[in-house]
């Protein structure tokens, strides 16, 4: 089993704090050894020891200058990188490459890590042709105007006539994080010898990390206790020895997930409706305000917190330091406000066990704002055209500029260029960009919209400046973005005024729908770090709520670092806004659910089937909810892989009505319900469903679809001489047969309707847009039962995605007098194929000269260019 090594830090060298001089060199450890990342394999693993390989065939040389630091010797070094890899952090030693790797430990055990087998190769750095040390590691510097590295060395280290450090792995953490003990163990794949300047380069390294004394019982135990779905799929994917756990959790049912709201008793009304919403989709949600918790203290709250049985999935706190109504303990890393204590349930250090998030609002304009926000967000009652949902802004100032435009230069084109988004970069020293430029991005509308520079108390100092009372002066509306700042204090909700990140989700029609930054100073390193991991959290991982994607960024990003100051990184990072949140990474489209609309008392199984047209959609959350039953129903299921739920019901009392919510990761929720009825004579409801095109099976604009519907009779008695009547009301559609017979009906029997209904679906029909049919059924006895279905219509959606010019003298850049090609492609960002693709082009400038202004594309698939 291979596990590539967790995972992308990628140095940066830069100008100002850490001046590259040469470009990286890659230094093969055996000749002809190929570039690449270290791979670490998983040999063998049980309750007593891990057994692990780690193969590294090289590794990328720098040189640094030191010239602009404090302390300076006014030397060059050298550092050796790994591609996916770490370095040591100990301030002062040799800084060395290193590969890191989360295993898990059984509780009571103690932990010991040997090397079992190694090879090596000695390479003398002046066969290199390098006079020059390694570097020592120095202590990350603050995002404060002026700072500089502060230069240290460990001369007795460096005098040591011997091979540093002496032991090539150990373990560097050992915490809890949900019911699991989890240890960093730190593999270094080179040793320096610095009097004799030689590094010792490891090819192949097996360790074997044995658990002496563990207890097994309590290890199983804690899992169980403690288990969360969610949190199982953070820890399965970086825990290296995971297997053993799937023993463990493979009983353990994973639904439901259960969300603690805490709120201050100003704010109970409002947050009952985002409780709703959050119970309706599928969440057993708890609501507490300050009658419910004996002490308002951090205390009192953090003691019912830790009480809850079982855990909670998600922590929303609502309310603001200030006046009372939602105190936050200090960090005692950051010495600023933390919500983390309150996720950290244990006691075991500082990973948090809960994925929290905070409203922090102080009035009734504010909870409504923020609240209203978030349920449009969530159930995509969001402003058209749609392209917005596909740009992002990232922003960077003028100090350092080379760290903050190279973080966000690696996440464009590592994340947004392939994923078909359109980024625009407001960089203040590259592009000259200005808060009018901020301005504008937002309230045309940015899916999310990044921030990395100097930050203060009331928001972005600079990158461009965007501050309170510019977050006051949006326009956007219903654009709402997700917005974050990698800055100093500009989410330091614990300062008397408001703060920067307060202003965007407290911003009525306009600013965030929720804001991630820090409440203490940040650091240039970490910071470049963090915002790597957490974007490739979503779009590598598929990682999406907000809490997870920011929290998997924090772990991979800072805990496995070498950074001093992971205590205080998770201490001084937050989420405010809903930490279930899940981003938007396509335009929302809408899903296909069909279930009956009635039921009857008693336990039943129910279906909902659920498809993107007539594909089935596997793990959409379904809710089945009556609130008014006198014992709540209550249940939530994924669907599997034909599409399909099937749930237990118990309703108990006719008239009410059952809420069938589905959602699912970029599909619209579907809000539907069926009535309980009680169980007399027939009663006719729609079933499945065929739409015939005479071509692909999907229906498209322009087309005239055969529509087949069963009609199934769950009553308790005959239902005779049924028939069904067609209606819409939708601008798309003309009904062409609008009435069909089904004859005789037995209980719990179907008929399909004959003949076909047929409708058209107009030419201008959008992709994605969902025709809302209504069927009535009669039968003899002049009863009617109405169903509605839902269908959805797939569309081409064609975008220009690049161009580039070829020709003329090579260099790309259309020169005077020079004739070239002008290559554009296109993309089909629809759901159905684009056929017999022609394109013509056009100018009015005086200048230019077009001499082919047609090209043909031929077909276009769904989703390709």
């Amino acid at each position: 089993m291979l596990s590539k090594t967790i995972n992308k830090i990628r140095f940066l060298a830069v100008a100002f704090l850490t001046c590259t001089l040469l470009s990286a060199t890659w230094v093969p450890f055996e000749q002809g050894a190929v570039e690449g990342a270290p791979q670490t394999e998983l040999l063998s693993a049980d309750a007593f020891s891990v057994h692990i390989r780690v193969q590294v065939t090289g590794t990328s040389l720098e040189e640094i200058d030191t010239k602009d630091m404090i302390n300076t010797p006014n030397e060059s070094y050298v550092r050796f990188t790994l591609l996916d890899g770490y370095h040591t952090g100990e301030i002062g030693e040799p800084q060395l490459p290193t590969i890191k790797q989360t295993i898990g430990v059984p509780f009571g055990a103690s932990i010991n890590v040997e090397v079992v087998r190694s090879e090596y190769r000695d390479i003398s750095l002046q066969t290199l042709g390098i006079e020059k040390k390694i570097m020592p590691a120095l202590a990350s510097v603050l995002k404060i105007a002026g700072e500089r590295p502060i230069f240290v060395i460990n001369e007795k280290t460096y005098s040591k006539d011997a091979f540093h450090p002496e032991t090539i792995t150990n373990v560097v953490s050992d915490d809890v994080m949900r019911g699991h003990r989890l240890a960093v163990i730190e593999v270094l794949p080179m040793q320096y010898h610095p009097v004799a300047q030689v590094v010792r380069c490891y090819t192949n390294i097996e360790i074997r990390v044995s658990f002496i004394g563990g207890d097994m019982t309590r290890t199983r135990d804690m899992v169980k206790t403690n288990y969360s779905q969610l949190f199982e799929d953070f820890i399965r994917h970086r825990v290296l020895n995971y297997s053993f756990y799937e023993t463990v959790t493979r009983d353990v049912v994973p639904l439901p997930v259960h969300y603690l709201i805490i709120t201050h008793n100003n704010f109970q009304n409002e947050v009952n409706n985002l409780a709703y919403w959050l119970k309706k989709k599928g969440f057993k949600v708890k609501v507490a305000n300050q009658d419910s918790i004996s002490s308002w203290t951090t205390t009192g709250i953090d003691d019912y917190i830790e009480a809850q049985t079982p855990q909670p999935t998600y922590l929303l706190l609502v309310g603001d330091v200030n006046g009372g109504y939602m105190p936050a303990p200090i960090g005692s890393a950051s010495y600023h406000v933390t919500d983390l204590y309150y996720a950290e349930t244990d006691g075991s250090g500082y990973l948090p066990d809960i994925f929290y998030g905070r409203l922090s609002v102080e009035t009734a304009s504010d909870i409504t704002t923020i609240v209203n926000k978030i349920l449009k967000y969530e159930k995509a009652e969001l402003p058209t055209p749609s392209t917005w949902f596909k740009k992002d802004a990232f922003l960077a100032g003028n100090d350092n500029w080379q760290i903050t435009e190279g973080t966000h230069n690696y996440c464009t084109s590592n994340f947004m260029d392939p994923n078909g988004y359109t980024t625009y970069k407001l960089y203040e020293q590259t592009y000259g960009a200005t808060t009018a430029d901020v301005f504008s991005n937002v309230n045309e509308g940015r899916i999310l919209t990044t921030m990395s520079g100097h930050g203060s108390n009331d928001g972005w100092y600079d990158g461009p400046p965007f501050q309170v009372t510019h977050v006051n002066q949006l326009t956007n509306g219903d654009y709402l973005t997700i917005a974050t700042g990698h800055c100093c204090d500009a989410n330091n909700f614990g300062w008397a005024n408001m703060c920067g990140g307060e202003s965007w989700i407290r911003k009525e029609n306009g600013g965030a729908v929720a804001y991630y930054g820090a409440c203490p100073s940040t650091y240039w390193d970490e910071d470049d770090w963090l915002q790597r991991e957490w974007y490739e959290a979503i779009y590598e991982d598929s990682i999406y709520e907000h809490a997870r994607f920011t929290l998997d960024g924090m772990y991979d990003g800072i805990e496995l670092s070498g950074s001093g100051s992971k205590q205080y990184y998770y201490e001084g990072y937050h989420v405010l806004g809903d930490p279930s949140l899940d981003l938007w990474t396509e335009v929302p489209i809408n899903m296909v659910v069909v279930h009956d609309g009635v039921v009857v008392p008693g336990s039943a199984d129910y279906t909902v089937t659920v498809t993107d047209g007539g594909t089935p959609l596997e793990n959409a959350l379904v809710c089945l909810w009556i609130p008014n039953q006198a014992t709540e129903m209550h249940f939530s299921e994924y669907t599997d892989v034909s599409g399909s739920a099937t749930i237990t019901i118990a309703p108990t009392t006719p008239g009410d009505t059952m809420y069938v919510t589905v959602t699912k990761h970029n599909f619209i929720p579907y809000q539907g319900h069926a009535i309980v009825i009680a169980p007399s004579g027939p009663y006719i409801t729609a079933g499945s469903y065929t739409t015939d095109d005479g071509n692909n099976g999907q229906p498209n604009p322009g087309e005239t679809i055969d529509f087949g519907v069963w009609a199934k009779n769950i009553g308790v008695t005959t239902a005779y001489s049924v028939y069904g009547l067609l209606s819409e009301s939708d601008p798309y559609v003309t009904l062409g047969i609008d009435s069909s017979w089904y004859g005789n009906i037995v209980p719990d029997d179907s008929a399909f309707s004959t003949p076909y209904y047929t409708f058209t679906i107009a030419d201008s029909c959008p992709n994605g847009h969902n025709i809302n049919f209504t069927a009535d059924f009669c039968d003899n006895n002049d009863s009617v039962w109405t169903s509605n279905i839902g269908i959805m219509v797939y569309a081409p959606v064609l975008v220009h995605q690049e161009c580039a010019l070829v020709g003329g003298n090579g260099n790309g850049l259309l020169e005077p007098g020079e004739t070239l090609d002008l290559l554009i492609t296109l993309e089909n960002q629809g759901s159905a194929t684009a056929a017999d693709v022609a394109a013509s082009i056009a100018t009015v400038d005086a200048y230019l000269t077009i001499l082919t202004d047609t090209s043909s594309y031929g077909d276009i698939p769904a989703d390709s260019a």
